[in-house]
């Protein structure tokens, strides 16, 4: 642990390590990516704090109760904020991607919508990182959807050990 760093900021490295993977190493996020995190929690709010130092610009998706966790993650770095049960959030990557779709989804929620949603956000050859855990719940994908977008699908668990010496460096 970097001497500038307590033990408490020293103690994110994990879920922060997490989300740094999924947008550093799977994603390869990087400058001017259009990256959308779906879902507000924790690690997706992480996720857009790791896409932001990254130079990539960000949009995060939450839903009703999720308010003061999006509030949270515009002040974090969001570019964009939707709440989901107010706003399409496809309509406004299609606004906000002039009818592109994102380059990168992070999918960090594991809601059934969340989880289809991000074949409709992602752009044609984009990617989407998947470690949103549903509980036991089977998922319907449309298939032939994310055929039809040539999208690559990585699927993220945990992080590595060179992953923790990056987030110590940047929190450092």
């Amino acid at each position: 642990i970097p001497d500038n760093l307590s033990y408490e900021e020293a103690a994110l490295t994990e879920p922060t390590g997490i989300a740094a993977q999924a947008v550093l190493t799977k994603a390869s996020a990087g400058v001017e990516d259009l990256v959308v995190v779906v879902g507000c929690g924790p690690i997706g709010i992480q996720a857009v704090q790791i896409a932001k130092v990254s130079g990539s610009r960000v949009m995060i998706t939450g839903a009703d109760g999720d308010d003061m966790r999006l509030n949270l993650a515009k002040e974090l770095g969001a570019d964009w904020t939707v709440n989901v049960s107010k706003e399409d959030p496809v309509e406004k990557i299609v606004e906000i991607s002039h009818g592109y779709g994102a380059d990168i989804v992070i999918e960090c929620s594991g809601a059934v919508t969340g989880i289809q949603q991000s074949i409709e956000l992602v752009r044609r050859q984009g990617k989407i990182v998947a470690f949103g855990l549903t509980g036991k719940e089977t998922i319907p994908i449309p298939w032939d959807k994310a055929v039809f977008k040539d999208c690559r699908l990585e699927w993220h668990f945990s992080s590595q050990g060179a992953t923790w010496d990056k987030v110590l460096a940047l929190f450092a």
